[in-house]
């Protein structure tokens, strides 16, 4: 019988496991989201950053996210925030209007949420640098889940209040 163990590493045949999902560090693809104006996700970061979020009218917790959005952006007003929400036409509309302009809503299909940019759970924030590097992510509903996306801007947004 042969000694296994003189056979060299046997951890060499176990794979790492891929994540299905952006992580911390991972850059966003730059996809187009209004094929009509010809904009990609990447044209909305504007002062070196964006926070992003993915919401659906098929998701109960993302009617909460929308009403924490709205309070966030009324007390930040300068905040580059935009939306992403799956939903029917109509209601899209409805929405729009029901924003105010406040923070910048798209539409975009629950499917290239899912496989172009990996967002698999709803409401989901994301904290982007310039670069479209993920800084921060995670679930948003109340208005805190939003200051918490904001952190990782503090010396970013600290320097735009200057200028």
């Amino acid at each position: 019988m042969e000694n296994v163990e003189n056979k060299g590493d046997y951890r060499k045949f176990l794979k790492k496991p891929t994540s299905f999902r952006l992580d911390l560090g991972d850059y966003i693809p730059n996809i187009q989201i209004d094929t009509v104006n010809q904009v990609f996700l990447y044209d909305l970061i504007k002062s070196n950053y964006l926070i992003a979020i993915f919401l659906s009218t098929t998701c109960s917790s993302c009617e909460q996210a929308l009403e924490g959005i709205q309070t966030f952006c009324a007390k930040n007003p300068k905040i580059n925030i935009a939306t992403f929400i799956h939903t029917e036409p109509t209601i899209f509309e409805m929405l729009k209007k029901y924003v105010d302009n406040l923070f910048p809503l798209f539409y975009m299909d629950k499917e290239v949420m899912k496989y172009e940019l990996q967002v698999k759970s709803f409401p989901l924030g994301l904290t982007l640098n310039g670069k479209g590097q993920v800084l921060e992510s995670g679930p948003v509903g109340e208005e805190f889940s939003f200051e918490r996306l904001k952190k990782p801007l503090r010396k970013i947004i600290k320097n735009d209040q200057r200028e």
